[in-house]
């Protein structure tokens, strides 16, 4: 469980874009609830992102993640460029930006959820 000092809540926000620089750290933990159209992006290590009842969400991760968790929450992507190491989908639907060998290591556990990649390159 997140000590609550460290959780760092986003309720109800629409159509905003939210860079965390260097404001967060490995003792941070973000709550995004009730949330419509963010980008949110992370430069920097955190413990866990937690997305609950949202939609529209833009997630660039930059640097570590420890878990994302996603609960009943609709078309949520994920640009990854940095690993997170586990994924726990919950009736939601959720893109992974970006070619899928770059979620290979990920662990993700899906329940009554879409998952879809979106491929950053077109082959011919």
């Amino acid at each position: 469980m997140v000590d609550s000092t460290n959780l760092i809540p986003i309720n109800n926000m629409n159509n905003r874009l939210l860079n965390f620089d260097c404001t967060l750290d490995t003792n941070n933990s973000l709550y995004v609830k009730n949330c419509n159209g963010l980008t949110i992006i992370i430069n920097n290590k955190i413990n866990k992102i937690t997305i609950e009842k949202s939609n529209s969400i833009s997630l660039v991760i930059n640097k570590l993640v420890a878990g994302l968790e996603i609960t009943h929450s609709n078309n949520i992507i994920i640009s990854m460029l940095d690993m997170i190491p586990s994924i726990d989908l919950f009736k939601s639907r959720v893109f992974l930006d970006g070619s899928i060998e770059m979620y290979g290591d990920v662990y993700i556990i899906s329940d009554k959820s879409w998952l879809y990649n979106i491929s950053d390159t077109i082959k011919e």
